[in-house]
């Protein structure tokens, strides 16, 4: 008895080094689970600190607010989700290149998990402005390799590249066909978002090549 004492009133203080990385996990697997199931305004941190077994003072003392909170467990998903290659150096042709490249974005944001999330940012981006905005900042840092890549190609003259970061979120929204991957189940194979990838790289590629040619 004395020791399920010890645990509880553990949790609830103030974690050790060794312990802290692990509590906040905990804290936002927990959030994570209330967002998704009741929305932003549906979810209260006196139920988080309730289920996650913490102090309000503890959640408030790391993430700051809810709305920090909530931009934490957001972000957390994002980047357990994006497995983006580094093709800043890739020497193999450039159109299989942007078609790994491409496929990679467009398996990680149709994770089911990322795809909630995403949906939920996209749902509170009126209310909330400020998350939405810091959740698109990172989600284009994840494109650098891309950008750099792009970059490259632009100077050495194989494509023609006047705003790599342009160009890289341009071929990252046509992989994901718009906003369908937002508004539909994704119910594709694997091989069936490889052609696709394929198809808009080849449009890609045209478009830029026909600006270099007629320059």
């Amino acid at each position: 008895m004395g020791g399920i004492g010890l645990s509880l009133k553990k949790l609830k203080g103030r974690p050790s080094g060794d312990e802290q990385p692990l509590h906040q996990e905990h804290v936002l697997d927990v959030s994570e689970a209330e967002f998704l199931a009741n929305g932003y305004s549906g979810t209260s941190i006196d139920a988080i600190a309730r289920k996650a077994g913490v102090s309000k003072l503890t959640i408030y003392r790391r993430f700051s607010s809810k709305e920090g909170l909530f931009l934490s467990v957001a972000l957390r998903a994002l980047t357990d989700s994006n497995h983006i290659p580094s093709v800043s150096a890739d020497d193999r042709p450039v159109e299989e290149v942007l078609t790994n490249f491409a496929t990679e974005i467009l398996n990680g944001y149709i994770a089911p998990r990322n795809l909630a999330i995403t949906r939920l940012v996209v749902g509170e981006a009126p209310q909330f402005p400020d998350i939405a905005r810091k959740y698109h900042e990172e989600a284009a840092k994840s494109l650098k390799p891309l950008v750099n890549y792009l970059r490259r190609l632009g100077l050495e003259g194989t494509l023609s590249i006047h705003d790599p970061d342009r160009a890289a979120m341009t071929l990252t929204i046509l992989c994901m066909d718009g906003i369908r991957f937002l508004i539909f189940p994704t119910q594709t194979t694997p091989e069936e978002r490889l052609a696709w990838c394929r198809e808009v790289v080849r449009v890609f590629m045209n478009g830029h090549c026909s600006l270099r040619e007629g320059e």
